[in-house]
């Protein structure tokens, strides 16, 4: 431990002389014997890199200068990972003697334990080296052995190093990759020529596929705004989609720091920093995805129930055509998600932490591909997630996928004289077993608990979803407190319990996951997230009724109809703008609740500009294509509406 305090002291530390600086070097070099370094079992390359170093000592003081040091300034409370300089390692680029020499930055090339506790791996201070790019950690400790002392600690590590060459290679999926975006981009700008020379000469399209692509007739769709939207549309989904989305890249944007992505100035604090209760939003966040369960649910019932009742093996027949316009819906956004980050977004920037980063990504999808688009990954590798924010879609899928084993039993009940009351019973009986359900499964199965991303788990969310749609469905028009206003007591006093127990559950949520034990997190869990969406199905039937008062105002405004279009893409994409700025970041962050504000103000203008041309370019494209061949085969889309007279029977 004494030669490691000296190689810390004498080799590593901050040295402010430029004269002693070189004093330094000089004794160091002239301790080397080069004919030695040739004897040693190294690369010959490195060697020979070695060599031109002792010669030239320009090209290793800037190495020495673009790598971090150690003692620093703070090294009791900041992050134990420094970065050195990025910039100035990568451009060391010389040529001497026919050796190129390039600086080869390794992110923490340098590791050094705590020597007040040794043993935990947690302490050890990581620095970043610039080294030349032929010599590997193992090279430089047979240095250290020759040259310092026998039994040189194993403080070199090579796995996070790049140079400039680097991610420059392509390889046939970069290439087939970027054709196809310049396809894509190509037929898009035609599309638009066409539709532009269409609108000029007022002549209508030859074919309605020809403006699929149209970034002008896309644009129109995306931002057209309803004034006096149908009576079947719920319109403070659109607001719930825009609030959730918001609350979702808030949520990931200060993950960022609590997993120690970005290096912090000010890590020992961060920790006393979350346990605060200023810091509950980012904990709660999760409330946004029972909202997205909630409407997935509500919706699938709502739409099911739209048309007149079939028998149930007429059901059943159109049940593979439901699971096929929902593949398509979800996987075509999902497919170029993938093949970018496979493909392209390794070589849309650079940064200490890039090529680790855009690595351990890469890796993940290349590997679970499979179960991404089998929609299972939150179930096979929820521990090795394809961007952590998709498992959500797995839980969807499956969610629908259970969907019409619930609704064709409900289906034909509702046909049965009071029907309507006996499918309410069952589907509140059905959400009670799965609340009990859920609490079962995380007690008797204690390991269940560390996967976060489970689909029984948001049974409930769903189903109170889908219960709420055929209640809508069904009773929308016949207001369940007869003549109630938004100013009347019954209805400001549900109003108040509402909102003082989704608040209390967005307040405590922190404690849940903070301070509870396993047992009271389960519970937690299960009434919790089982009160946020009974609280969302009032303010559905109270918004739509006009009961809602500001709320209803606020959630309704048109700005959230076009931010609602754009939801699902930017959810996809949110994820990636987070990875691209913290890979490529070059320097230490100080985390405070400001900053996270600031940052998430850049994540969401971002995400949004980005969702949008994604919408232009994939997204609408897509679901035109879609659209006009369903409707060609689907002979459902030309029966009528559903007559809520047939359900009804005796019942009235």
């Amino acid at each position: 431990m004494k030669f490691l305090l000296i190689f810390i002291l004498v080799f590593f530390n901050q040295v402010q002389s430029d004269s002693f600086l070189d004093g330094l070097l000089e004794n160091m070099l002239g301790r080397i014997d080069i004919n030695r370094i040739k004897a040693l079992n190294i690369n010959p390359i490195c060697a020979l890199q070695i060599e031109i170093l002792i010669n030239n000592k320009d090209i290793l003081l800037k190495m020495y200068d673009a790598s971090a040091k150690i003692p620093y300034s703070g090294m009791m409370d900041s992050g134990r990972m420094k970065l050195g300089n990025y910039d100035e390692c990568i451009e060391i680029d010389h040529s001497i003697n026919s050796i190129r020499i390039l600086g080869k930055y390794c992110l923490a090339g340098l590791v050094i334990p705590d020597i007040t506790n040794i043993t935990n791996i947690d302490k050890y201070y990581k620095l970043a080296t610039c080294i030349p790019d032929a010599c590997s950690a193992n090279e430089l400790l047979t240095l250290a052995n020759a040259f310092l002392f026998e039994g040189f600690p194993p403080i070199f590590i090579d796995d996070y190093c790049s140079t400039k060459e680097t991610g420059k290679e392509l390889s046939t999926g970069n290439i087939i990759s970027m054709f196809a975006i310049f396809l894509i981009t190509t037929i898009v700008i035609f599309s638009t020529i066409y539709d532009i020379y269409c609108q000029k000469i007022n002549y209508k399209p030859a074919h309605p596929l020809s403006l699929a692509f149209s970034a002008v007739t896309n644009t129109k769709n995306i931002l057209k705004v309803s004034q006096t939207p149908s009576g079947e549309s719920i319109q403070i989904f659109n607001g719930f989609r825009a609030i959730s989305v918001a609350w979702i890249i808030s949520g990931h944007g200060i993950q960022i720091f609590a997993n120690e992505v970005m290096p912090l100035e000010n890590l020992d604090k961060l920790y006393t920093t979350m346990q605060s209760r200023a810091s509950t939003y980012f904990f709660s966040g999760t409330l946004a995805v029972t909202t997205f369960f909630f409407m997935s649910g509500f919706l699938i019932s709502y739409l099911y129930f739209k048309r007149k009742p079939k028998s149930w093996l007429a059901q059943l027949k159109t049940i593979p055509m439901l699971y096929i316009h929902r593949y398509i819906r979800l996987t075509s956004s999902l497919v170029m998600i993938y093949v970018i980050v496979l493909y392209i977004f390794e070589k849309l920037g650079s940064g200490p932490l890039w090529h680790s980063g855009c690595q351990s990504e890469i890796n993940n999808c290349r590997k679970h591909g499979w179960s991404l688009f089998l929609y299972i990954q939150n179930y096979v590798n929820w521990d090795e997630l394809c961007l952590i924010p998709l498992w959500y879609l797995s839980a969807d899928m499956q969610l629908f996928l259970l969907a019409p084993l619930v609704l064709i039993p409900i289906s034909l009940i509702l046909t049965k004289p009071k029907g309507f009351k006996l499918a309410m019973m069952m589907l509140g009986m059905l959400n009670i077993i799965f609340v009990i359900l859920n609490i079962g499964i995380r007690e008797n199965f204690p390991e269940t608990t560390k996967n976060d991303f489970d689909t029984h788990g948001r049974l409930t969310d769903f189903f109170i979803g889908m219960m709420m749609g055929i209640f809508m469905r069904f009773k929308k028009d016949q207001p369940f407190f007869g003549n109630m206003n938004n100013k009347s007591v019954i209805n400001i006093l549900i109003w108040i319990a509402v909102l003082i127990s989704m608040f209390c559950l967005f307040l405590f949520y922190q404690d849940a996951v903070v301070k509870f034990n396993r047992t009271h997190r389960t519970l937690f869990y299960a009434f919790g997230r089982t009160i946020w969406a009974v609280g969302l199905s009032w303010m559905v039937y109270s918004c739509y009724h006009g009961y809602g008062g500001f709320i209803n105002w606020f959630l309704c405004r048109p700005i959230f109809q076009v931010l609602g279009k754009l939801s699902y893409c930017m959810y996809l994409i949110h994820y990636l703008v987070l990875g691209h700025y913290s890979f490529s970041n070059r320097m230490q962050w100080y985390m405070s609740h400001y900053v996270e504000f600031n940052l998430f103000c850049g994540y969401y203008i971002e995400t949004l500009l980005l969702s949008f041309i994604w919408s232009l370019f994939i997204e609408s494209p897509i679901l035109t294509i879609e659209r006009y061949f369903f409707s060609r085969v689907k002979q459902e889309a030309t029966e009528p509406k559903i007559n809520v007279k047939n359900f009804k029977s005796t019942e009235a």
